[in-house]
């Protein structure tokens, strides 16, 4: 399907943590909501899924928003399509509790852009909603292998967040260690998204 869209010279795009559904008609109108693209979705079939979708009147934040989504996502070619459609053929041969859900680099390389979701959204222990409703999360792996330390060390320093703190550490332009509120101003400015919905009260 999406090798029929791409070469029809359509842009497919990819990011491996997105979760949301947002459907961006023309300049004022968006769509967000639970439905995916298709046809049960968009109740293009006769018998189609209940679906919860809002309309949203557009505004510079909300285009912005979806713009560093759009911007951050990796093009795939029908050459990457067929290399994630052979890559699902061959996981679905085996029975290996730790693989990864994460596309492998040479397949579908990470977004450069962090994103609060790139990050722990509780604390160690605790099991996030998000966590189930996307365990290809980073932070949602790591919680599922946390009975495995050796598994879940390695899934952790590879993950965005540790890469990012570790670069802070390294980059830093003093002697002085960096403190929380510059690792938050840091991270503040790098983020892609806002964090204001994940904040707790």
């Amino acid at each position: 399907m999406l090798c029929v869209i791409a070469s029809k010279g359509y842009t497919v795009k990819a990011l491996t943590n997105l979760h949301a559904k947002i459907y961006q008609i023309d300049e004022d109108t968006i769509f967000n909501g639970s439905a995916n693209l298709t046809g049960k979705g968009l109740a293009l079939v006769d018998v189609s899924n209940l679906e919860a979708c809002t309309k949203v009147q557009s505004c510079e934040s909300s285009k912005s928003f979806i713009s560093k989504i759009v911007d951050s996502a990796y093009e795939l070619s029908a050459e990457t399509i067929n290399e994630m459609e052979s890559y699902i053929s061959e996981i679905e041969k085996t029975d290996n509790s730790e693989l990864q859900m994460t596309w492998p680099e040479h397949v579908l390389p990470q977004s450069k852009e962090l994103f609060v979701s790139d990050f722990p959204l509780v604390k160690p222990g605790d099991f996030a909603r998000e966590y189930k409703l996307n365990p290809s999360l980073q932070f949602a792996q790591i919680e599922n292998a946390r009975e495995d330390k050796k598994l879940a060390s390695m899934l952790f320093k590879q993950s965005k967040a540790y890469r990012w703190l570790k670069s802070q550490a390294c980059n830093k332009l003093s002697d002085r260690d960096l403190g929380f509120g510059q690792i938050s101003r840091l991270l503040h400015d790098a983020l892609a998204d806002d964090p204001a919905p994940y904040r707790q009260k």
